[in-house]
């Protein structure tokens, strides 16, 4: 049991005293993992189907391709909000602590690409122990930019062909005029190779945060339920110089 937290009115996310519990992933950062989890088994189930319809069941049940689609749809729009949310908490318009932010995703620096380096030599069985980060260590903070690119993709691709059926005024001005650049039988094709990455980086995230949990017994595997990461009281004051000299 942790001891009673008292927080740096400069940043309340930070515990400071004797305290090494440490509130890394906040609410809207959990939420948005999990629905976004939740989302891509529903639209990757519905998606399969409606690209190959395995349910053999159409004369009982002849509007079942309807329903798949629809729900496809539904979720797809859900999908599309939950991107929106974290893309907010990205920039920090929604007051995300630093560790969700930009630039702890983004390579600008060379100290982020040493620290891949590293990550890389631990994966490769060259170091013994990980890089400990009180949030993503840079290797893994950059394949989250790729599955956040992946995802951009998929939306965009998705509402492409939506607007290929519907027609609406707003989607045919921001991509009505992909399919005059790329065959919509090519955007089908895109959406629909695109969401068999997303299986492949689950299987690998899972088993890495699970191996780098056990190494680092910090808490990780938890953190995503409950947002708190356990840090020693060193590592905290380091973090807090380097985020100082960020900010110069």
């Amino acid at each position: 049991m942790h001891p009673a937290l008292d927080h740096d009115p400069r940043h309340p996310e930070v515990p400071v005293g004797l305290t090494t519990a440490v509130y890394v992933w906040q609410y809207p950062v959990r939420l948005f993992h999990w629905w976004m989890v939740i989302s891509l088994v529903v639209l990757a189930f519905t998606g399969y189907y409606i690209h190959d319809p395995f349910i053999i069941d159409q004369i009982k049940r002849p509007y079942l391709m309807g329903w798949f689609r629809f729900v496809h749809e539904a979720t797809g729009m859900l999908f599309i909000g939950l991107f929106v949310m974290r893309m907010f908490l990205f920039f920090r318009f929604s007051g995300g602590n630093r560790w969700v932010r930009w630039d702890q995703y983004v390579p600008l620096r060379a100290a982020q690409w040493k620290e891949m380096l590293n990550v890389l030599e631990f994966y490769a069985f060259i170091r013994r122990r990980t890089v400990s980060k009180i949030g993503h260590n840079a290797m893994a903070a950059l394949s989250y930019l790729v599955i956040y690119t992946l995802i951009l993709v998929e939306i965009v691709t998705g509402l492409t062909m939506y607007n290929w059926i519907m027609r609406t005024a707003v989607l045919n001005f921001f991509v009505g005029w992909i399919p005059r650049v790329i065959d919509i039988q090519n955007i089908r094709l895109i959406h629909f190779g695109v969401m068999f990455l997303f299986p492949c980086f689950a299987i690998f995230h899972i088993h890495l945060c699970m191996l780098i949990s056990r190494i680092e017994k910090r808490g990780l595997m938890d953190s995503i339920f409950i947002g708190y990461k356990v840090i020693p009281d060193s590592e905290l004051d380091e973090a807090e110089k380097q985020a100082e000299l960020i900010r110069k």
